[in-house]
């Protein structure tokens, strides 16, 4: 991760620049890496380990170790991203390295992407499948023991129950936890005790993938439209409470 912002139209050393902007030259005795002088026999050369041509077995204990959530999402982001490449060569010779990776992945890829799932490419290493999951590679299956430092987002309607809504926000505070209110107007609603709230953002510029939880808690008229919106996949992760503020 770079930690220095450059100031200058230069940002690497050594450089051709002159004048107050010029960099050190470069000074093969100051070399980052260079061989200890010593008398040897044989041969002397740098090599590669075998596994260096094992491009898959790693990804495949990647997606192996994910649940059924995560792979949803694996799988909707090669097929967001492959649907934009323009060459349909590549979007084949993309699913045809997949299928070393796992079968079922490299099927729902070509689906997704609408094409004939292609023969599998030809791996420089044989493909490990002794590798057993690990659950350490799965953020799903590590949640943190705790809210603190995530943010809530509370879906309200004109109607909602304000002693509701003020619960929601001392408990979140408690937990050291952020809140964000999202209504269907950003200019806010007005609640059960007729008094009006401010909306942080509006329902259709609020997706649920900002949020580590939803709290849906709307007015009870309003609840049963609400519930006819279907969440968008990418959502899927967030957990929801749904609440009717009357019921």
């Amino acid at each position: 991760m770079q930690t220095t912002v450059p100031t200058g139209p230069v940002n690497y050393e050594p450089n051709g620049r002159s004048g107050a902007e010029a960099g050190p030259r470069a000074r093969p005795q100051l070399a980052s890496v260079t061989s200890f002088e010593t008398e040897v026999s044989g041969v002397k050369a740098r090599l590669r380990p075998e596994s260096f041509a094992d491009h898959y077995s790693q990804a495949r204990v990647f997606w192996i170790s994910q649940n059924d959530i995560e792979r949803d999402h694996i799988v909707d982001a090669y097929v967001f991203e492959l649907s934009k490449v323009v060459d349909p060569h590549i979007r084949i010779r993309v699913v045809a390295n997949l299928r070393n990776v796992d079968e079922k992945l490299a099927v729902r890829v070509a689906a997704g992407i609408g094409i004939p799932v292609p023969e599998p490419s030809e791996p420089f290493a044989p493909v490990r499948d002794d590798l057993p999951p690990s659950p350490a590679l799965s953020i799903l299956r590590n949640p943190p023991g705790t809210f603190a430092g995530r943010k809530l987002g509370v879906l309200v309607t004109n109607g909602t129950d304000a002693e509701l809504l003020d619960a929601l926000r001392s408990g979140v505070a408690e937990a050291g936890a952020t809140i964000e209110v999202i209504a269907p107007k950003v200019g806010g609603v007005t609640l059960s005790d007729g008094q009006s709230t401010s909306a942080d953002a509006q329902l259709a510029g609020a997706p649920a993938v900002l949020y580590d939880a939803v709290a849906v808690i709307p007015s009870q008229g309003r609840s049963t439209s609400w519930r006819r919106i279907r969440p968008p996949r990418t959502s899927s992760t967030t957990p929801s409470i749904i609440s009717s503020s009357s019921a």
